[in-house]
């Protein structure tokens, strides 16, 4: 891209302080998206996702960085998208009526 031709071009400490928060974000904060602590996940995956979006703008590996944006959205979903916004109970399950009146789980109960 035209910008990675600049980003090159920069202070060579710029360069390599870019190299460390590489290895930071890639490494030990990579550990964040598997955290059982909600707000780590979030801050991991933001990280992450913005580290994607930088090295797309200044590279040419643009379908791997899109995956890894892609699977750093689960990080982002909770039982307050399925309780609020789905219209699931207390527990994140919603049930549906068929036309015959049964009521089943929805299929998140399932897996």
């Amino acid at each position: 891209s035209p910008l990675s031709w600049h980003v090159h071009q920069m202070h060579p400490f710029i360069l390599r302080l870019g190299v460390a928060i590489t290895f930071i974000i890639e490494i030990p904060v990579a550990f964040l998206l598997v955290s059982p602590i909600r707000s780590w996940r979030i801050v991991g995956a933001y990280m992450q996702i913005l580290l994607q979006i930088l090295i797309i703008v200044t590279g040419n590996y643009n379908f791997f960085n899109v995956l890894t944006i892609l699977l750093c959205l689960p990080c982002f979903v909770d039982d307050y998208y399925y309780r609020e916004i789905e219209g699931g109970n207390d527990m994140g399950v919603k049930h549906i009526e068929n036309d015959r009146g049964e009521t089943r789980k929805s299929w998140q109960q399932v897996i």
